[in-house]
């Protein structure tokens, strides 16, 4: 690795969203899906979710999506491990 390389910043560019933070995205909203429908207690009502990320005001919406950012940082170094 030259230095150059290494003085880049990891997260900037296209890789890091493509590759890291959009599937990362992709599952916690499908996981989040799942969860304001009700899965895990019965079958799964997809109005009730709806209605769950209507009412999410702008700092449980900033909470959430702080917390995808976070979990794809911290997931960069397992990237390699899982492909």
């Amino acid at each position: 690795m030259s230095l150059e390389a290494a003085a880049r910043p990891a997260l900037a560019g296209g890789r890091f969203f493509l590759v890291d933070y959009l599937p990362t995205y992709a599952a916690a909203l499908f996981v989040l899906t799942l969860s304001w429908a009700g899965a895990p207690a019965g079958a799964p009502d997809f109005g009730q979710a709806w209605r769950t990320a209507a009412d999410l005001g702008a700092g449980e919406a900033l909470v959430v999506a702080l917390g995808v950012t976070l979990g794809a940082v911290l997931g960069r170094p397992l990237q390699l491990a899982v492909v």
